[in-house]
């Protein structure tokens, strides 16, 4: 049986509760992340209705 390790945080660890409290609240208002243009041109679409699609590059052949 591995031995009993108990965790504690040191009086400068606690001062951030209060900052990590409000990552979180932030976090479960904005669950998803936000679409770049790197996440657009994988998918070769552009958010938004109406929109054309990205052109893609092609490679070029050595």
């Amino acid at each position: 049986m591995p031995p009993r390790v108990v965790y504690a945080l040191t009086g400068q660890g606690q001062t951030l509760s209060g900052i990590l409290h409000a990552m979180l609240v932030w976090g479960e208002a904005n669950p998803d992340p936000p679409r770049t243009l790197r996440s657009r041109r994988r998918t070769g679409r552009r958010s938004g209705p109406g929109r054309a699609a990205i052109p893609r590059r092609r490679r070029r052949r050595r």
